[in-house]
């Protein structure tokens, strides 16, 4: 008779993660472990999914997130207080529009900058550690950019997202490739996946959210854009960047 530990460990040599088997029904699957991804899976714990799988198709999480050394901008009125700065998501929009040559979508736009200082303490409770000044990026017309160190910012935020997501229970899939969407009835029921040693298996779910990123990488769809962004950039994400 086969035993749980040897079937364990055949499922996990076959490429296909044991946990996939014993939840026929997830609440939330998630595609993608940059920022957006890991957010979405805590936000998804925090309103009540009992069951969260994160799938990543590379050996690592982080994405083109885990490169950046971005910036947050945000009103933030007590640190910005204390420095004698004056903000708020009023002002925070007009600039937005302005660098953005008013071409941004006024109304998304919005959402970003209203919900821009919750969103800074919710990334605080989620574990980041901001270093405690406000700064004013080249490219911003204001100070009230947040960061957490200037080397490697975007490991900082998916480091402390990942450690939140997995303490509220979420689970992880490496090397895992999303495939197609599995719908029903004009409604997204699940996600076919390509495991490590290249079977495919169906996972089902209520939701799933899609948070693979833009095209930061794809230099022939990003130099239809702007064709100084050439081969000679690895990621816009961090264009110093040589290699992954």
């Amino acid at each position: 008779m086969l035993s749980r530990r040897n079937l364990l460990a055949s499922m996990l040599l076959s490429g296909i993660p044991a946990f996939a088997s014993e939840v026929k029904d997830w609440d939330v699957i998630v595609v993608g472990t940059g920022v957006a991804g890991l957010a979405a899976a805590c936000s998804a714990l925090e309103a009540g999914a009992g069951n969260v799988l994160i799938l990543e198709k590379s050996p690592v999480v982080g994405g083109h997130s885990i490169l950046s050394t971005g910036y947050v901008a945000a009103v933030d009125k007590p640190r910005q207080q204390r420095a004698g700065i004056e903000d708020s998501p009023s002002l925070m929009l007009q600039n937005m529009l302005e660098v953005g040559g008013y071409l941004n979508d006024v109304e998304l736009a919005k959402i970003v900058c209203e919900n821009s200082e919750d969103t800074v303490y919710w990334l605080e409770r989620m574990g980041v550690k901001w270093d405690g000044n406000i700064y004013q990026t080249v490219a911003g017309l204001h100070p009230r950019s947040h960061i957490t160190n200037f080397v490697r910012a975007g490991y900082d935020y998916v480091m402390a997202l990942l450690s939140s997501a997995k303490r509220m229970g979420a689970k992880l899939a490496l090397n895992t490739k999303a495939l197609d969407l599995i719908e029903k009835d004009e409604r997204v029921i699940g996600i076919r996946v390509q495991n490590p040693d290249g079977s495919i298996t169906d996972l089902f779910a209520k939701a799933v959210i899609l948070a693979t990123g833009g095209f930061t990488a794809n230099v022939e769809l990003r130099s239809k854009f702007d064709p100084r962004l050439g081969s000679e950039f690895p990621t816009t994400a961090n264009p110093n960047r040589k290699s992954f």
